[in-house]
């Protein structure tokens, strides 16, 4: 088995064996495949859902089942949905010279991609309205703050009065005890 030998690696359904994709890669074509697993005696035929073609088949084959290690069911089967499969595979290699893939499943993948920019969208337009509403707190604590200051300032001025109101209140008194204690002396 040569390591670089290019061919096609594929994903299969089969409707026999609900949510279970086979991903394997073959050094012929993906119909020749499934033609030669149809004989195995599978109560349902395969159903070619996607490939692409490498020049390097069998490492790309051991990277996907790799990264699909935690949906690993058995062999070369894996519990998870087509559009993360696909998905998977894309990542691998972005310049795949062919694939084939059904209609639908180009809409989901198009329809997941939306709705995780849709979400991303939602997530930073929280994350503005959050900050905008953390610095209209700001602002406000920041008012509170001067506000508290202005009175704490007003009321040691007011003390100060007091202060200086009760130290004269006792000079005077203090002047009163002297005279009386002068004139009876």
């Amino acid at each position: 088995m040569d390591l670089n030998e290019s061919g096609y690696v594929y994903i299969l359904s089969n409707p026999s064996m609900y949510g279970l994709l086979k991903i394997g890669y073959t050094t012929r074509t993906p119909q020749e495949r499934v033609r030669d697993l149809n004989s195995t005696g599978v109560p349902c035929p395969f159903v070619i859902e996607y490939y692409d073609f490498f020049d390097d088949a069998y490492v790309v084959e051991g990277e996907i089942h790799t990264k699909l290690k935690k949906h690993h069911y058995g062999k070369e089967f894996f519990k998870c949905d087509l559009v993360t499969a696909i998905e998977t595979l894309q990542g691998i290699d972005q310049s795949a010279d062919k694939f084939y893939c059904k209609k639908e499943i180009e809409a989901a993948i198009k329809e997941k991609q939306k709705k995780e920019r849709d979400k991303a969208e939602r997530i930073d337009k929280y994350i503005e309205d959050y900050n905008e509403k953390e610095r209209i707190r700001n602002l406000e604590r920041q008012k509170e703050i001067e506000l508290v200051k202005k009175q704490l300032q007003l009321t040691m001025e007011k003390q100060r009065k007091v202060d200086r109101v009760g130290d004269i209140i006792t000079v005077v008194l203090g002047i009163i005890v002297l005279i009386i204690f002068l004139s009876q002396a």
